[in-house]
Order: C-alpha cells, then sequence, then structure tokens
C-alpha cells in the first residue's frame, strides 16, 4: 500500500501535480494540498518545487478585487473556486512550513490567505455562512454534512493563519482572527448531537466534518472517545477525505482503529493487481490513478513510524514508533535536514531500535518497553534507557 502510494503520486507529477494523468491533467488544489504532504514522506526536496510553483500559478491568479484564491488555474472562466479544497489548501500552507521551515514561503501566501478568509462573513448564531464557490464540492460520495465539514475547515484555516501572524509578529492579525477562533469554537458546539457533530436536518454522522473538527482543535478532547465510534465505522469518505479520517483517528491516539479502518478502506486496492491507486473506493467510480488516494503513506511514515518535525523545519525531530501495531518496522523519511531512519525489531523479548538522524538536532525518542538502542551507529547506555518513556539525543 506504501509503494502504491508512492506511485500514484509520482504518475501526476508532471509540469505541474495533476488532477490525474488519464482523464485530466490539471491542478486542482484539493489534489495538490495531498500530494505535497506526500512528497515530505516520500521524495527528496527537488519535489518542493512543484508545490512552490503550484502556489505561485495559484496567487497569479486572484483578482485584487475578488480576492478569490482559485482552485484550477489557468482557467477560462472568470474563476473557478471550491471553497472547502481552498481552505484545505491554507491549512497546507502551514504544513509546508511545519515540514520546511520556509519563512520566506509564509510571508509569500500570508497576505493572500487573510484576504481568502476575510470573504467568509458569520451568522448570527456565530457559524459561517455557507460559501458555495463556484462548484458546492467538498468530497466525492453522499451523505455529505456540510455544515459541520465547512466550519471546521474554517477553523482549522483561522488557526493556521494566526500561527503565520504569530511567526511574522503581526499582532493586529493574530488577535483578530483569534477572536475568530474563540466566536466559532463556541457556535460550533451546537451541532454536537450527543455521539458527534452534526447539522440538525441531517439524518446522521459524518465522518468528514467529525475527521476535521478533530484536527481543527474545534472538538474538545473530552469528545474523542464518542466520536471513535464514528470514524471506525462510518464510511461516507472518498479516498481524498479518507486521508483526514485516519489522521483525525491518530490524532486522537486511536493508533491500532486508524490500521483496521485503513486495511479494510484500501482492500480491494491492495489486492488488486494494478500498481496504482483509484480516485474512488470502488475501482469503476472514477479513475485509476489518482493521487490524492496516497493518504496511507503519510499515515504509516507519520504515524505508525511516528516520524515528524517538533518544530518547524525538523528543528527538532520527535519519532513516536507504535511499536504495538507491527513487531518489526523499517521506515526512511527525507527532511530538510537531512535522512531520518527508524528499524526496529522484536528478539528474544526485547526490541531492538536502531535510529539515524542528523547530527546537531535534537531528536526525542519514545521507547517501547525492554527496549536496545543504537543512534547514529552508536549503542545508548543501558543505564539511560531503565525506566525512561523516552530519550532525547542530540
Amino acid at each position: 500500500l506504501w509503494q502504491k502510494s508512492l506511485r500514484t503520486l509520482y504518475v501526476t507529477m508532471r509540469d505541474n501535480f495533476m488532477d490525474c494523468p488519464d482523464r485530466e491533467r490539471a491542478q486542482w488544489w484539493g489534489d495538490v494540498t495531498n500530494e505535497m504532504m506526500l512528497t515530505m514522506y516520500s521524495l527528496s526536496q527537488s519535489s518542493y518545487h512543484l508545490y512552490r510553483k503550484g502556489v505561485g500559478t495559484m496567487l497569479s491568479y486572484v483578482n485584487p478585487e475578488t480576492k478569490v484564491l482559485q482552485t484550477v488555474v489557468p482557467i477560462k472562466n472568470d474563476y473557478f473556486e471550491l471553497p472547502c479544497q481552498q481552505l484545505a489548501g491554507v491549512c497546507g500552507f502551514w504544513t509546508y512550513y511545519m515540514y520546511t521551515g520556509d519563512k520566506e514561503f509564509i510571508k509569500s501566501v500570508y497576505n493572500s490567505s487573510i484576504n481568502y478568509l476575510n470573504l467568509w462573513s458569520f451568522q448570527d448564531n456565530g457559524l459561517v455562512k455557507h460559501r458555495s464557490g463556484s462548484w458546492d464540492w467538498q468530497d466525492w460520495g453522499s451523505k455529505i454534512d456540510i455544515e459541520p465539514l465547512e466550519n471546521a475547515w474554517y477553523y482549522y484555516a483561522l488557526s493556521c493563519v494566526k500561527n503565520m501572524a504569530e511567526i511574522l509578529e503581526d499582532k493586529i492579525i493574530a488577535d483578530e482572527f483569534d477572536e475568530k477562533l474563540k466566536k466559532l469554537h463556541t457556535a460550533y458546539q451546537m451541532l454536537w448531537a450527543g455521539d458527534g457533530y452534526k447539522s440538525a436536518d441531517n439524518e446522521g454522522y459524518d465522518d468528514r466534518g467529525n475527521a476535521v473538527a478533530v484536527l481543527s482543535g474545534i472538538c474538545p478532547e473530552e469528545n474523542y472517545a464518542k466520536l471513535k465510534n464514528i470514524l471506525l465505522n462510518t464510511r461516507n469518505s472518498s479516498p481524498y477525505m479518507e486521508y483526514y479520517v485516519l489522521e483525525a483517528l491518530c490524532k486522537m491516539e486511536e493508533y491500532s482503529l486508524a490500521e483496521q479502518r485503513m486495511l479494510e478502506r484500501y482492500k480491494e486496492m491492495i489486492e488488486e493487481d494494478y500498481s496504482t491507486l483509484w480516485e474512488n473506493v470502488i475501482k469503476k467510480d472514477g479513475t485509476s490513478n489518482h493521487a490524492w488516494s496516497g493518504g496511507p503513506l503519510v499515515i504509516m511514515s507519520k504515524h505508525f513510524a511516528g516520524i515528524r518535525p517538533l518544530e518547524a523545519g525538523y528543528e527538532a525531530i520527535e519519532i513516536i514508533p507504535q511499536y504495538s501495531i507491527q513487531s518489526s518496522l523499517s521506515c526512511t523519511v527525507p527532511t530538510v535536514k537531512g535522512y531520518v531512519t527508524l528499524d526496529y525489531r522484536t528478539e528474544s523479548g526485547k526490541t531492538l531500535v536502531d535510529v539515524t538522524y542528523p547530527e546537531g538536532t535534537e531528536t526525542i525518542l519514545y521507547l517501547p518497553q525492554n527496549a536496545v538502542v543504537t543512534a547514529n551507529g552508536k549503542a545508548v547506555s543501558a543505564e539511560a534507557l531503565t525506566g525512561a518513556e523516552y530519550i532525547t539525543l542530540r
């Protein structure tokens, strides 16, 4: 599944990140955001140029009067906007910064992000007014509960731009967006219906809106216990939003449930004698090469192996493997600081852990019971490991 995710990414990269190679080769921003994240765990830094090129192209088509971030450019019509894809894209700007530490990139997208989010207005009840754009699309599939999904995306994007404001020391925007976040957080709780978030006229719970509620932080942690049933058993999402559902389960630390859902949802794609992943869960419903489907690659490397930046640009690194999921695992992540690798296996009641990390970078490694650790080729003393939940490597 990891290799199929990578292959699907690779064949959808040409002059731009494309929707797919066999139906249309346009650059859709929902696809681009997911594809960028895949590159962070599978390809060299040269692949980052394609994302920055895409961002530059999108920003060059912003009409100064409408301030709309367009989902597909170039486009022959006046504009083409899928609002939820653009909100996800604003979140992707912050993600790119966290993995690269590129402050100049943040500066380049900052004003456009603020302008776009300010196109939304609030209803009297504190929730945002629905923005349909030029295509009112949130995901393939049925049973989309738009209200909790759109509001969660907006909250997530607000949080990311507030983070940008703090990095750039723009107190005015940081304070303004903080007030919007507080207002929306309070209002969003009216959508809580006992076991999850839903709009009043929706028949049941949707996995998509509840997943983004978790990822955005608008869902309090005390609601996680009830939400996990929805995020495991509700299967409305296409592979595009499936990535965010799996991310949400991992944020809730429900790693075994994330693995269970992932293997069940991708079962046919894993077993199919075909080298890439489909646009939809059922092969006949769409194209056969769609990079938005490759989220499991990120889930396995970022969460199951647990390799991710603790500070922007991997100035500090955390490695939190889920030892209980697999008895052995091998993972390599290319970072802006150099390769980070993890290999572990269980042998004779001990877990042998071998890590490499860029010299001079603070790396926090979480430990299993009875660990034997080698770091950058040197054995870590048994004394340092005894009784420790984690060790800090420098």
